[in-house]
């Protein structure tokens, strides 16, 4: 009798085994492009599985190519809302590194969450009280050292603002009540050498703001007042001597100013608002320097299916310029250097990023009667559907 009735047991077991794999088996494939949006599979980058669990949806994704897992995690709604999602989430790269690990409680993030790289190097690191950072937050550069450490109240940062160099240096250090910078600030060169200094309130510049050259001496400054420059601001060549002496109204705006030459003699030279202040420049101007991008991308923009796909990407990028003329820095805002996919679905970036190899000197940006580092963006809206 207990022998039939265990064998029945293990029938019954092997049925609903077998129902439930059919069941899964049957579930409909739901195809998604790289834009997440809806598509045939022809042109898929990942497919959705929905198998109801109880009084929930268990949903999983699988990239198209190697059928490798990119997100698993349940909703209470079938129509998989934002607001629904319950419980433990995880998200993948399509090599099979985990890339974020997070708790939802009725829609709203909370509890620990981790962020990866995708060689499986940590990201960043913290807690999230009703979908708000909360408490202390651990951001590292790729090589695992400390990008950033701030600290968070209900999704405001609060306290001390502290960001690093990927080599440990001190990158900058601010101070910040409910959200807003309020205090004195300091940013640095590589280094730890200071690069300036000054303070805000409420999140406005406010006070004494000073700038320095990479070899410490000063190169201008200055008051602030809510934001504006206010009274006389006092610029330096590299030798010491002052460059300029620019007066601002209670608004901010020029008023008045004049240039010394590197002697320190004062120039007769009226001086205009149109004389403070010139961008670095590429050889030939902007429309030479996209053509010199241009030239690289060629026929490339329309590769692995992105124009089938109708892709858009944006991309943005910083170049930093010295006194010279040359690139010292550049510096991916978007996408900001860690978005994998974007890479290596589509090599946009890499052909960018060759042509700024091969660029040549720019002129300098003269600020206030001297040469003076500058910033030049490089920015691309690419819709492959209108290639």
């Amino acid at each position: 009798m207990n022998t039939m009735k265990m064998r029945m047991q293990i029938t019954l077991l092997s049925l609903l085994f077998i129902f439930s794999t059919l069941n899964v088996a049957a579930q409909k494939k739901l195809f998604f492009n790289i834009n997440d949006v809806k598509c045939k599979e022809k042109t898929a980058h990942y497919y959705r599985m929905i198998v109801p669990q109880g009084s929930l949806f268990r949903v999983t994704e699988y990239f198209i190519e190697g059928n490798q897992m990119k997100m698993e995690g349940q909703y209470k709604s079938k129509k998989l809302e934002y607001e629904s999602r319950e419980g433990d989430f995880n998200w993948y790269y399509a090599n099979g590194q985990k890339r974020i690990e997070g708790h939802y409680k009725s829609g709203k993030a909370t509890d620990k969450w981790t962020y990866w790289y995708k060689d499986g190097q940590v990201q960043s690191e913290g807690s999230y009280l009703k979908d708000n950072k909360d408490g202390e937050w651990t951001f590292y550069h790729r090589n695992g050292a400390v990008k950033v450490k701030p600290t968070y109240i209900d999704g405001d940062i609060d306290g001390t603002y502290a960001s690093f160099f990927d080599n440990g240096d001190k990158k900058s250090e601010f101070l910040y009540k409910k959200g807003k910078a309020d205090g004195n600030f300091t940013v640095y060169f590589k280094g730890n050498k200071v690069k300036s200094k000054g303070a805000y309130l409420k999140d406005s510049l406010d006070g004494t703001y000073e700038r320095y050259f990479l070899d410490g001496k000063l190169a201008f400054k200055g008051e602030y007042n809510d934001n504006k420059r206010s009274g006389t601001w006092e610029f330096f060549h590299q030798n010491g001597n002052k460059s300029a002496e620019i007066d601002y109204n209670s608004k901010g705006k020029f008023t008045k100013g004049t240039f010394f030459d590197e002697d320190g003699k004062k120039l007769s030279k009226k001086v205009t608002i149109d004389d403070l202040f010139k961008d670095a420049e590429y050889p030939g101007g902007k429309d030479e320097m996209y053509k010199e991008i241009n030239s690289k991308l060629g026929d490339k923009l329309d590769f692995k299916g992105a124009k089938a796909e109708k892709y858009t990407i944006v991309a943005y990028c910083i170049l930093n310029i010295d006194e010279e003329g040359n690139i010292v820095d550049r510096s991916w805002e978007i996408p900001d250097g860690d978005d994998d996919d974007f890479e290596d679905k589509y090599d946009v970036i890499k052909y960018i990023n060759s042509s700024i190899d091969d660029f040549p000197k720019f002129k300098p940006a003269k600020a206030y009667n001297r040469n003076y580092e500058d910033e030049v963006i490089i920015y691309y809206n690419i819709d492959f559907s209108k290639l």
